[in-house]
C-alpha cells in the first residue's frame, strides 16, 4: 500500500492533468499577462482543528477519550493568516497562489512547549466568481496546496513524558473555499472579502519521529480579508 502522502500525490496530479486537458475559454485563450489583471488578498481568521488534528491523540482507537502513546496532539481554535495573489483571466475566473500559516491552541495538559502546533502551507488554485448577490459577488475557489504540519508529542518512544513540537514533512493536500467580494471603492479596486475556508492535508510523520502514526489534517477557516486591485479584472 503506498503511503498516505503518495497516494495523494498521485490523486493530485491526476486532477491537474485532466484540468491541464481540458480547453480553455476563448477569451481566456487570448489573454496576454497584464499587470492590470493582478491583485493581492491579505486575510486572517480564526481555525477550527477537525479530524485527527482536532484529536487528543491520532493514535487512540476509536471513541478513546485518550492514550499514553505515542503523541498527544491537544489542539483547539486558532487563528490562521494567508496572504494571496490573484491574476483575473477573464471577469469570471480568475487564478489564485498564497502562502499561509495556522496558529492553533494548545491545551496546557498536553503541552508546555512555547510553539503550537498548526501548518505552514503554500496553495495554487482557481476562483470563479459563480453569482451575483446584491452589491456583492459570490465566489467557489479550490485547488491543491503544500503544507507543513507541527504536532506537540507528549511522550517519546520508551513512555518517557516530554513536550516538543513535531514538523512532519511538506506533504501535497487539498483545500476549497466560498465567499464574497463587497466593493468598497467606487471603481472596485478595493474589496472586502469575507470568506469559509476548509483544508485536508494527510501526512507522514518525520525519520527522526517514525514510531508516530500518519495524521490527517483537517480544518476550516472563517476569514476576513481585503483584495486590493490594480486594475478591474
Amino acid at each position: 500500500m503506498l503511503p498516505v502522502n503518495s497516494s495523494l500525490s498521485l490523486l493530485v496530479l491526476a486532477a491537474l492533468l485532466a484540468l491541464g486537458a481540458l480547453p480553455a475559454p476563448p477569451e481566456v485563450q487570448a489573454q496576454i499577462l497584464r499587470l492590470d489583471r493582478v491583485s493581492i488578498e491579505p486575510t486572517v481568521g480564526v481555525a477550527f482543528p477537525t479530524g485527527d488534528f482536532g484529536n487528543v491523540d491520532p493514535a487512540c482507537p476509536s471513541g478513546s477519550s485518550g492514550c499514553d502513546y505515542p503523541t498527544q496532539i491537544g489542539a483547539e481554535t486558532g487563528w490562521r493568516w494567508n496572504l494571496r495573489l490573484h491574476y483575473a483571466l477573464t471577469s469570471h475566473w480568475g487564478v489564485v497562489g498564497g502562502f499561509g500559516e495556522t496558529k492553533l491552541d494548545c491545551s496546557p495538559v498536553f503541552c508546555a512547549v512555547g510553539d503550537k502546533p498548526g501548518t505552514r502551507a503554500l496553495s495554487l488554485g482557481v476562483r470563479r466568481i459563480a453569482f451575483p448577490l446584491g452589491k456583492m459577488d459570490i465566489w467557489v475557489e479550490g485547488g491543491g496546496a503544500w503544507e507543513e504540519v507541527s504536532i506537540v508529542r507528549t511522550r517519546d518512544a520508551a513512555g518517557k513524558e516530554i513536550s516538543t513540537l513535531v514538523r512532519y514533512p511538506w506533504t501535497p493536500g487539498v483545500y476549497g473555499g466560498i465567499g464574497a467580494e463587497l466593493p468598497i471603492t467606487g471603481r472596485e479596486r478595493l474589496l472586502f472579502t469575507p470568506g469559509f475556508r476548509f483544508r485536508y492535508v494527510p501526512a507522514d510523520p518525520p525519520e527522526a519521529h517514525s514510531d508516530l502514526e500518519s495524521v490527517t489534517a483537517t480544518y476550516a477557516i472563517l476569514e476576513l480579508g481585503f483584495r486590493v486591485t490594480f486594475g478591474r479584472g
